[in-house]
């Protein structure tokens, strides 16, 4: 297990500097001018790709239902304004290192959205919070950032024991994010304390095996519509796929037909491009799903 890097030179900085005339974007949304950002979108009903978000979950079996859609993600309310928090300290926190004079950036000029790496015809897919280009403070090589929130009592738990060993889902997706930038060998990762707004900072640096390991298992799960792998028995009871785990008929979509094909995300039957929704009048249960599944 590699060393933690805590990144106390930032997390000095980030406290002593802080402005609110970033803010305006703020302001606007709560005046219900939300065609100002990205919060008002909602991608969790279906995933189109695999992200590096969902590779780092402990049950294989859960990212390839969730990457072959057999069944909608669920969320309340509560968790709906969760989500919406965490954008918005994503943003002022994004706004706390440019009144530190830390040249990080959001959105990618090309696409105005937030930067975007890929690769198996771009199945598999990081978005990042920021990168920078020359680096910041003492770390002068290009990073990547990933900026996260939690409560206090999780926030004091990555403040002794690291990134890594409290979450292993952050240590992958930041991996996933190096490993498809293909340019950053080091990701800052900065938790915020949603108690007590405490900064905690660290330096991640690139795994090449453990990010190539991830890359061959998102290759496994993408281009294997036809083998399920084994579950791991990970809160199972919370899971949004637990009625299609259990044997049950999962929805019909591109990715749960039989003619659905990965290559060149093609239908066998209308040869047309697979647009990953509802599907057409030729659909199939894939016969994967009829025979029940064991373990």
């Amino acid at each position: 297990m590699e060393k933690v890097i805590r990144y106390k030179e930032l997390e000095r900085v980030m406290n002593k500097t802080y402005e609110t005339k970033n803010l305006s974007w703020l302001y606007r949304i709560l005046n219900g001018e939300k065609e100002v950002s990205d919060l008002s979108e909602r991608e969790f009903w279906y995933t189109q790709r695999l992200s590096g978000g969902m590779i780092g979950n402990p049950c294989e079996r859960k990212i390839f239902y969730q990457y072959h859609q057999v069944a909608k993600a669920s969320f309340s309310g509560r968790m709906y304004r969760l989500f919406d928090m965490g954008h918005v300290i994503e943003q002022m926190t994004l706004a706390n290192l440019h009144a530190c004079g830390i040249d990080v950036k959001s959105y990618d000029p090309k696409t105005s959205k937030q930067f975007r790496y890929s690769m198996y015809n771009d199945k598999y897919i990081s978005k990042v919070d920021g990168i920078s280009e020359t680096g910041l403070l003492s770390v002068n090589v290009p990073v990547v950032f990933e900026i996260k929130s939690s409560n206090n009592k999780k926030f004091l738990e990555y403040v002794s024991k690291g990134i890594r060993k409290v979450n292993e889902g952050y240590y992958t997706q930041a991996q996933v994010a190096m490993d498809l930038s293909r340019f950053a060998k080091i990701c800052v990762f900065i938790v915020v304390d949603k108690n007590t707004s405490a900064v905690y900072a660290e330096i991640i640096k690139y795994n090449k095996e453990f990010a190539h390991q991830k890359r061959k298992l998102a290759k496994k799960l993408i281009t294997n519509p036809k083998i399920i792998p084994h579950k791991t028995r990970h809160f199972c009871n919370y899971c949004d796929f637990k009625k299609v785990c259990d044997g049950g008929i999962p929805d019909q979509r591109c990715r749960t037909c039989g003619k659905y094909e990965w290559k060149d995300n093609t239908c066998k039957i209308t040869k047309e491009d697979c647009g990953f929704g509802d599907p057409c009048e030729n659909y199939v249960l894939d016969g994967i799903y009829r025979t029940g599944l064991l373990g």
